[in-house]
């Protein structure tokens, strides 16, 4: 009787076995069979049941033939949003998602997920900071509040945690005390994608190859048949209709010079310090790269009375005081008052305008604020990249 229960159960145990086998690679043929559905070759299937989450594959078809021209770890999911996302050029893109997944491992074992990691690549975080991150020992947990600002620099996370302020304030601070001239330059930044807040100034550039997208000539009368008058569709918008509420005054508002480019602003810059010292230069003209000129916001306004003679600077102006007090209305703030230059690290200039939109103009008239003051209450709207 023992021998047959024995039995019984062996054979028991091998009818299990083998349903959970059936199961097994019913489920496995199951989901190769959506993968085959999906688009997939049955080596691609292969390779993406082995090395990766299957849904996303599931839900986004990915040209995987198309990243096999190079070596690469087979990470295609995130080689092709890491592409889409950044602009990388695909071999870039191959070893940028290679080296992350080096250190992706550290990253786990404080608590980053995937998803997580995925999130901060498609932001274009460099592998200098995954790096720094993992070695910081900071989990996710405690790092999540400083990752999601504008202005987080990896490598002052350490720093971030044991000071006791607020995030926004926390990495202003520590990361970017600079924007305040008052205090010394340390670091150099780039804008990663240009707005209508962007700063730009000594420590705060934009590359050299960008030119806005958007950039119109200006419907106003120009100092000069040369002078250079395109900007950006919105600013150029807000000029105009400015300029018409002020000839209704009686006054004549005229563009002295718009839109410069890289090259552009390479040239009156080396102008200037061929008639000047380096000093003095500099505190004239902004160092190519760091113009609001080339950002296509930045105009330097002045006024027929100025061009007939009648005035010698457009400061002695009545068009210029007008401006002072109306040109918040249309999404303008005088950049550089006489009264901030130790903030915004250039002299008076009451000629230079900055488009920053009517919400954030109109805060900063009524608080009496520049730029670098707005950003320091508001933080970053753009991504901003540690340049060394």
């Amino acid at each position: 009787m023992r021998k047959i229960n024995k039995k019984k159960a062996r054979r028991n145990r091998a009818i299990l076995v083998g349903i959970v086998v059936v199961l097994c690679v019913g489920v496995l043929n199951h989901t190769r069979l959506q993968l085959w559905h999906a688009g997939y070759t049955f080596d691609q299937q292969t390779v993406i049941l082995q090395s990766e989450d299957v849904s996303h594959y599931l839900d986004t078809k990915i040209d995987m033939d198309a990243w096999d021209t190079k070596k690469n770890q087979q990470h295609y999911y995130d080689y092709a949003t890491v592409h889409q996302q950044t602009g990388l050029s695909k071999t870039k893109t191959i070893s940028y998602v290679d080296d992350v997944y080096q250190v992706y491992p550290s990253l786990q074992k404080l608590g980053y997920s995937i998803d997580n990691v995925r999130s901060l690549m498609k932001q274009n975080m460099s592998i200098k900071e995954f790096k720094a991150l993992a070695s910081s020992k900071v989990s996710f947990t405690t790092a999540k509040q400083y990752l999601k600002i504008n202005g987080f620099m990896a490598q002052d996370l350490k720093k971030y945690v044991a000071s006791r302020k607020k995030p926004l304030a926390t990495i202003l601070s520590i990361s970017h005390a600079q924007i305040n001239s008052k205090n010394k330059m340390t670091r150099t930044y780039r804008i990663a994608n240009p707005s209508y807040l962007t700063l730009v100034k000594d420590g705060y550039g934009i590359s050299k190859n960008y030119v806005p997208n958007d950039l119109v000539t200006v419907n106003v009368a120009t100092a000069s048949a040369d002078t250079p008058n395109k900007m950006r569709k919105a600013a150029a918008t807000a000029l105009e209709k400015m300029a018409k509420a002020a000839k209704k005054k009686g006054l004549e508002l005229v563009i002295n010079s718009a839109y410069r480019s890289y090259t552009q602003q390479e040239e009156l810059y080396n102008e200037y310090h061929a008639m000047y010292d380096t000093e003095t230069a500099d505190s004239l003209v902004a160092k190519p790269g760091y113009s609001e000129h080339q950002l296509g916001l930045g105009v330097d306004m002045t006024s027929q009375s100025v061009v007939d003679g009648k005035y010698s600077t457009f400061g002695e102006t009545k068009e210029y005081q007008w401006m002072k007090k109306n040109a918040y209305k249309y999404g303008f703030i005088l950049r550089y008052p006489s009264s901030k230059t130790s903030i915004t690290g250039t002299s008076n200039e009451p000629w230079h305008y900055r488009y920053v939109g009517k919400k954030a103009a109109k805060e900063c008239y009524i608080n009496n604020w520049t730029l670098e003051e707005y950003i320091l209450h508001h933080g970053f709207d753009t991504k901003i990249i540690y340049a060394e």
